[in-house]
């Protein structure tokens, strides 16, 4: 009985550890390498190749408050969380792990606020009125 017990404990022991692991935050290069890769991307034309190509999709990141969608005003994600398929960005939420992070995260949701804005033409009643863009980031970040 004993030894069961600790097997138990063994294996969410192990268990924790590889999720930990999985989970860990990416490295400052990793961020750089990540930041540089979504610079060089045009968030306009991705969101109208996609739509060409049948992809109604919308970028949104998880927090301790849930879903949201970046760009996107509260009533306009109502709205457009059951005509879209979400895409969660991996490392954007509500932890700042470092400076190559949180630069990360503001590089990404600028992308995320433009990308979604486009996209939502098509993931959303076009005879119902759009709440005005939110730009969640100024370009400094300040």
């Amino acid at each position: 009985m004993l030894w069961q017990l600790k097997k138990y404990v063994l294996a969410v022991l192990l268990l924790s550890l590889a999720v930990s692991v999985w989970a860990a935050p990416k490295t400052e290069r990793e961020y750089k390498d990540e930041i540089q890769r979504i610079n060089s991307l045009n968030p306009q034309q991705q969101a109208e190749q996609d739509i060409a190509q049948q992809k109604l999709q919308l970028y949104v990141f998880y927090d301790r408050g849930g879903m949201h969608i970046p760009g996107l005003s509260e009533q306009d994600e109502r709205r457009l969380r059951a005509s879209c398929q979400q895409l969660a960005m991996e490392g954007v939420g509500d932890v700042i792990y470092s400076d190559a992070h949180l630069e990360f995260y503001r590089v990404f949701m600028r992308y995320a606020a433009s990308y979604n804005w486009v996209m939502r033409k098509l993931c959303i009643d076009p005879n119902k009125p759009l709440a005005p863009p939110l730009l969640l980031l100024p370009e400094g970040g300040d």
